[in-house]
């Protein structure tokens, strides 16, 4: 029996991935025998909520009873050898008047470092399951369990081993391997199997305050039902530190592609850059370059005070689905360190959980992807998130606004009868007040808006004008502790929708997280 070459290439992909995480699994083994440096923290959140539009469809016919359990297991390793953490749990949703069917769904969330070869040989692994919103015109749900027919599980998991060295007195070396490999159980969005090499090399300081570095990546994306994409790109820089503070670059090389259609093109890339370090609290960095889009540039600003904390970036640069995922999901981390959750939730399963539970809220404060974009795009991304911390308040407001072209020969799918082959921006933000009631409650306000828009869309195969979509949503809770294992939070919120489908939800809601 004969196969198709895509089913080949796939299956020999899996075995390289198998034999990968099985030398993974023996060269960590020992290494946890011998540090013991490790701790497995199991736990159960119990979650109960009543809702009067589980479906958020128009009518509210959706009243619902929903049951969540949801047993996870969490592990924190930090040794000679492994450096990571992992979460793997289970939600079981069930629901009481059988307006949606009863789910269980496996989630994941990990990352760490493995120490192959003392200072020379690592290998960084990345692992999620998780649900997304299908489509960025449909209603967007909360806690996984309200509109669950615009959710989809997907799967994305990297393996990158890679060497580092040292030479001379400051310079550095190293080269990577990456292959990863994203699926999901929508038909928005294909299969992508990454194959990525990349050598980076520097000495800021090879003559004195000059100094030089290079960079060379060649990339091979594997799509199904679509033609595989290739890129290869080529930097020099030279570097100048102005003073300790304050570091300037130029930039230049080029990059061969097939983006945009199926012949490789290549173009020259120029530019330049700096970071400077304000003060040990503040920072900002910047790179602005001529690439074959246009200008690209990647910008950020930081500042970490006591009582103010500042994050600030814009960014346009090609991106996929699966690099915005994995952004994404890594901001489960960003949100586990942001100060005002680490203000108000000291211990850290349970903002761990409460994180979980409000994650479509707190999610536009690092917002990654609203929905399965397919192929590659052009994403223009800006984002701001402002933090004030009191001895028992805290006040957080974020905004951003993302633009995507498509790069590839394809649309967006933006709800199951509405796609555009032109660009679709979204623009949102968040306020979130934090008051500590006693030092174990807490209660907690917030306001979260958003918007998504495109020029020309197709709505059923027929072309029509500019469509959007809104929606809005408040809530407030109380969260305490009521034994040194056991949190409890009760919460209301009210949600509104409008575009392709309008909506309206007002849900009540009550949580209890006990941890082993």
């Amino acid at each position: 029996m004969s196969y198709p070459a895509s089913r080949i290439v796939l299956t020999t992909r899996r075995r390289r991935l198998a034999l990968v995480c099985a030398a993974l699994g023996l060269g960590a083994t020992p290494a946890i025998a011998q540090q013991r440096e490790f701790a497995v923290v199991p736990s159960v959140r119990l979650t109960e909520t009543v809702t009067d539009n589980a479906r958020l469809g128009q009518s509210s016919s959706g009243t619902e009873w929903i049951t969540q359990l949801n047993p996870s297991v969490r592990v924190d390793a930090k040794s000679a050898r492994i450096d990571g953490q992992m979460t793997l749990g289970m939600n079981s949703a069930m629901y009481a008047n059988g307006t949606q069917p009863n789910t269980n769904q496996l989630l994941l969330n990990g990352n760490g470092k493995l120490t192959a070869w003392e200072n020379h040989g690592f290998i960084d692994l990345f692992g999620s399951i998780s649900r997304q919103p299908t489509y960025a015109f449909q209603p967007q749900g909360t806690g996984g369990v309200t509109g669950t027919s615009n959710l989809s599980e997907v799967k994305l998991f990297t393996v990158s081993p890679y060497l580092k060295g040292r030479f001379g007195s400051t310079g550095t070396v190293e080269a990577r391997y990456s292959m990863s490999d994203m699926e999901s159980n929508s038909t928005a969005v294909s299969r992508n199997l990454t194959d990525t090499w990349s050598l980076t090399a520097s000495d800021p300081y090879a003559l004195g305050r000059l100094g030089w570095d290079f960079n060379y990546r060649d990339s091979h994306t594997e799509s199904t039902n679509r033609r595989d994409i290739d890129h290869t790109s080529l930097r020099f820089g030279g570097t100048f530190a102005v003073d300790p503070q304050l570091m300037l670059r130029v930039i230049g090389g080029s990059e061969t592609s097939n983006y945009t259609s199926a012949d490789t093109t290549t173009k020259t890339i120029y530019g330049g850059g700096g970071d400077w370090r304000i003060s040990p609290f503040t920072t900002f960095k910047g790179t602005v370059e001529h690439r074959f889009f246009g200008t690209g540039y990647d910008l950020s600003f930081e500042h970490r005070g006591p009582q103010l904390a500042v994050q600030a970036s814009y960014s346009r640069d090609v991106s996929s689905l699966g690099q915005s995922l994995q952004g994404a999901t890594s901001q489960f981390d960003r949100l586990m360190a942001h100060p005002a959750l680490v203000a108000s939730f000291p211990n850290p399963s349970v903002r761990a959980a409460f994180i979980t539970q409000n994650y479509a809220t707190l999610l536009s404060m690092f917002p990654g992807t609203t929905d399965l974009t397919n192929g590659f795009y052009l994403d223009r991304r800006l984002q701001l998130s402002v933090t004030f911390i009191g001895a028992r308040n805290s006040l957080t407001f974020t905004g951003f606004r993302t633009e995507r072209t498509p790069l590839t020969e394809s649309s967006f799918s933006l709800s199951p009868t509405t796609s555009t082959t032109s660009n679709y921006t979204t623009t949102g933000g968040t306020a979130t007040v934090q008051h500590k009631l006693t030092p174990i409650t807490s209660a907690n306000l917030s306001l979260t808006a958003m918007r998504s828009e495109t020029g020309q869309a197709t709505v059923s195969g027929t072309a029509t004008g500019p469509v959007s979509a809104r929606s809005r949503m408040i809530t407030a809770g109380l969260t305490t502790n009521f034994t040194p294992k056991t949190t409890g939070s009760l919460s209301i919120r009210n949600s509104h929708g409008s575009g392709s489908t309008s909506y309206t939800e007002n849900a009540l809601y009550g949580t209890v997280l006990y941890q082993f």
